[in-house]
């Protein structure tokens, strides 16, 4: 039997990131605006943020407590019968200022780890005493749900799953409604900086004068799905709100269901790599052999939310063979440089008592030399470029240091606030790692 029936308003208020006195003013602003499901979890490390915000838009008489659906989740770190009661003690605590959490999830099965139906017993036991009001899961697979009910008798009551236009998951929710369990959406815009120009969403966003945005919200919305969007902005909350008010029609939604394609799935994690394929852990826990003969592994840099993916990775234990999601990244200040400025010299002035310590390092790190410069290529938007970083020309016994750093493509010099993600990245990589094997003068 399910745990208990639970009404979720159409769409919800995702957390993640929001921490701290902003993130408190966050969650306040979104109750005044109208949401009542705050999302949250242990490991977001801001259930107490959360809760200050809740309280504090339920003492302005924003909303009354009682109307509010709060969230948080357990880790994979906590996971066994004991350990799972504490960590929700540790929740509770945090949260004490708003009173029992209203609902309260494990965050992921990692069957790899086993102890997912001791964790559920536990959160049944919570909820016995009162520290948590409802139960359920995030990224479980029927099966997965099937061992909870044989183990314990009950279902939960609400299953978070990874559901956007790409990957639209259309037979778990189907079979989360056959069993009575309310389906939640993370990440349901998804990550793919393209699709909200897809042909699809734009027409059916021009029908009703709305955002693409707001077009893939009211998606879910239509297929009984609660979004969990996230915008610390107050107009983008009202604005991702009011798509519970668009109604699609049913070639509509049935139009964006068709963009869902078999690598719409959001990245999951290499564990290893050998001559049989690569070894993936995706977001369920579940391992898969991958045996395509070319696989595209993004960049780290381009990843959204790339903390929280981290963190999946950690809590799953996962130990990858090949430099990815951990891979050093270094991002474009903000505000961006002039458009005039093409050169950093932030490393430049390293010394090195001989140039070919230099260059020892520079190879040993996995970069070329040519003409003077370090040099690491990447292709970026169909172009290559060329990360330059200076550490001179002179006889290999002479002293030297390293100077400027740019970046050109097609035999021209690019503007710093004009080159991309990854080449940024990748020739800021280059420049620190050589520039940390300098002399550096010790006092004595």
């Amino acid at each position: 039997m399910s745990d208990i029936t639970l009404t979720l308003p159409p769409i919800g208020f995702g957390t993640y990131a929001l921490r701290g006195r902003s993130g408190a003013d966050a969650v306040t602003s979104a109750i005044r605006n109208g949401y009542r499901l705050i999302d949250s979890a242990f490991s977001y490390e801001n259930e107490a943020s959360v809760a200050d915000g809740v309280a504090r838009a339920v003492d302005e008489g924003a909303a009354a407590r009682e109307e509010l659906i709060v969230t948080s989740k357990i880790p994979g770190r906590h996971f066994g019968y004991e350990p799972a009661l504490a960590a929700i003690e540790e929740s509770a605590a945090r949260m004490r200022v708003i009173g029992p959490i209203d609902l309260y999830l494990i965050h992921w099965p990692n069957p790899l780890q086993d102890k997912y139906v001791d964790t559920w017993r536990a959160l049944i036991e919570a909820r016995e005493r009162g520290l948590v009001r409802t139960v359920g899961v995030s990224n479980f697979l029927p099966g997965h749900i099937e061992r909870l009910e044989a183990a314990t008798g009950v279902l939960p009551a609400v299953n978070q799953i990874e559901s956007h236009p790409r990957f639209p998951n259309t037979g778990l929710i189907a079979y989360d409604a056959e069993r009575g369990i309310a389906t939640e959406a993370w990440s349901p815009l998804g990550r793919d900086s393209n699709l909200l120009a897809e042909a699809v969403i734009v027409d059916v966003a021009a029908a009703h004068a709305i955002t693409a945005a707001q077009a893939v919200l009211a998606w879910h919305v239509a297929r009984g799905v609660t979004p969990i969007p996230k915008s610390a902005n107050s107009h983008r909350q009202v604005e991702n709100l009011a798509s519970q008010a668009v109604l699609l029609s049913p070639a509509e939604v049935g139009a964006i269901t068709s963009l869902g394609r078999p690598d719409g799935r959001l990245a999951g994690f290499l564990r290893a790599a050998d001559d049989e394929g690569l070894g993936v852990v995706d977001l369920d826990g579940e391992s898969l052999l991958l045996t395509a003969d070319r696989v595209l592994i993004p960049h780290p840099v381009l990843l959204p939310e790339l903390e929280e993916i981290r963190a999946f990775a950690v809590e799953l234990g996962v130990t990858q063979r090949l430099d990815q999601l951990f891979r050093e990244i270094h991002r474009l200040p903000s505000p961006p440089p002039d458009p005039e400025v093409r050169t950093l010299e932030t490393w430049a002035g390293g010394e090195f008592d001989q140039l070919r310590f230099a260059a020892a390092r520079a190879v040993s790190k996995g970069f070329k030399i040519s003409g003077g410069y370090a040099t690491t290529t990447v292709w970026e938007n169909g172009h290559q470029v060329v990360a330059r970083y200076w550490i001179g020309v002179d006889n290999p016994d002479y002293e030297t240091s390293t100077g400027e750093l740019y970046w050109e493509s097609e035999d021209a010099v690019l503007p710093v606030a004009s080159v991309g993600p990854v080449a940024y990245s990748e020739g800021v990589r280059m420049a620190g790692l050589i520039y940390a094997g300098r002399k550096v003068e010790v006092e004595k």
